[in-house]
């Protein structure tokens, strides 16, 4: 299976770079080049998924992060919960575990089929079944569907036909919703999303993604997935406690974070009044730094985008207001 995978991998990587250099001649936009993604580079992970997709499927993640980091221009240690949690693209993972529980569930529903590849399968459960053969297929499909709440389908398997629309369309949604659990845990756990779940409380794209320019909309993404040089995340390279990453622009001795930046500095009042309404620098707080954030409005969001771009210019400077 390692074999197997490995040269996938292979595969995929020759056709990211193709189609990465392709999207780069014609500008694509980056949801055309996500959905080209799923239509010519999934497939290829993919292949044959329905055999070995109940093994360790990191490597095959870690093509498709490498993707999105690389057409969003972020950091290798931008955290995948911000990346997926940004496109709102899922893991591949689940993909695969579909398509995995679907060959199965083909296999196995009608006890009468005269299929080979379901006299072999009934064989091998028998033995399973009776402790006579450990077969790592079985015990991944039963696996899963017990993670994702259907052991029922496995342990009456045979017994009654299980409707495959239903089905399909049941453990995408179950497996889907199992992720949003952990994506949302990790958010507000996590010490490195601090400050992004003030902002991001809904897994998905939001509208600058799309409202705004390929260069402003990857200015905004940088500084809202921790690919900035604010003190909060620059000093955290340097393994400085949270509490001292304070801000050197200004006296007020607070952590130099993104929303101290955006909505309090003096060192940045000039800049924040041209660019921000008065509703938003006025009393600040985390409703609005959503709001802000979440906007439809392209003017607001290009203001937003060139005082995102002052901040970055000026914590890369290391001035220090005395």
């Amino acid at each position: 299976m390692f074999v197997v995978k490995r040269d996938l991998c292979n595969r995929a990587s020759k056709a990211i770079f193709a189609l990465i250099k392709k999207s780069t001649e014609l500008l694509l936009p980056v949801d055309i080049i996500f959905d080209l993604f799923d239509k010519t580079i999934a497939p290829i992970l993919m292949y044959g998924c329905e055999l070995w997709g109940f093994d360790i499927l990191d490597k095959l993640q870690q093509i498709q992060l490498k993707f999105l980091k690389f057409v969003l221009r972020l950091k290798k240690s931008t955290p995948s919960v911000m990346v997926f949690g940004e496109t709102g693209i899922f893991p591949i993972s689940i993909a695969i575990k579909s398509r995995l529980l679907c060959f199965w569930l083909r296999i196995c529903n009608n006890p009468f089929n005269t299929k080979l590849s379901s006299v072999v399968y009934r064989c091998l459960y028998n033995m399973y079944v009776c402790n006579l053969h450990k077969n790592a297929f079985l015990s991944g499909v039963e696996s899963i569907l017990n993670e994702i709440g259907m052991s029922n389908i496995w342990l009456f398997q045979g017994a009654c036909d299980v409707n495959f629309v239903w089905f399909k369309e049941k453990i995408k949604r179950c497996l889907k919703d199992q992720y949003l659990q952990s994506w949302y845990a990790h958010v507000n756990e996590d010490p490195i999303c601090f400050n992004y779940r003030m902002f991001k409380d809904v897994f998905g794209p939001d509208p600058y993604l799309t409202v705004l320019p390929h260069n402003c909309m990857i200015a905004m993404l940088k500084f809202r997935t921790t690919n900035n040089s604010v003190p909060v995340n620059k000093l955290r390279y340097s393994r400085v406690v949270r509490n001292e990453r304070i801000c050197r622009k200004c006296l007020l001795n607070e952590i130099g974070d993104e929303f101290h930046y955006l909505f309090v500095c003096p060192f940045f009042n000039n800049t924040r009044v041209e660019c921000l309404p008065r509703y938003f620098w006025v009393r600040p707080n985390v409703q609005k730094f959503c709001l802000l954030f979440s906007s439809r409005n392209k003017k607001l969001l290009l203001k937003v985008k060139h005082l995102l771009c002052v901040i970055e210019s000026e914590c890369k400077r290391g001035f220090v207001m005395l």
